[in-house]
């Protein structure tokens, strides 16, 4: 199989991962920033929220773009190397 034939299968992986990831993280760094007190306080007319609402969906998914671009290449440097016979049916 050539390396051309799985850069789909591989764009595919990595947007799933970084979706994934992305859920997750961004609940995570939510919880994470608002006991930290890292929030957007409706302190001001111009705001339209109630409640403080946290910073960092931005870093939840910058995280999980470079997770699943490290996991991806990580893949792609181990099938280089040929340790990767196992995988090579599921990503076609």
């Amino acid at each position: 199989m050539s390396d051309r034939s799985l850069f789909i299968p591989l764009s595919i992986l990595a947007a799933c991962l970084a979706g994934t990831i992305s859920v997750f993280a961004n609940y995570k760094i939510r919880d994470l920033f608002h006991r930290i007190g890292i929030v957007d306080r409706p302190n001001e007319a111009r705001k339209q929220h109630k409640k403080p609402v946290a910073y960092g969906g931005g870093t939840a998914l910058l995280l999980s773009m470079g997770a699943a671009l490290a996991i991806v290449v990580g893949i792609v440097v181990v099938s280089q190397q040929g340790e990767l016979s196992a995988i090579r049916p599921i990503l076609g």
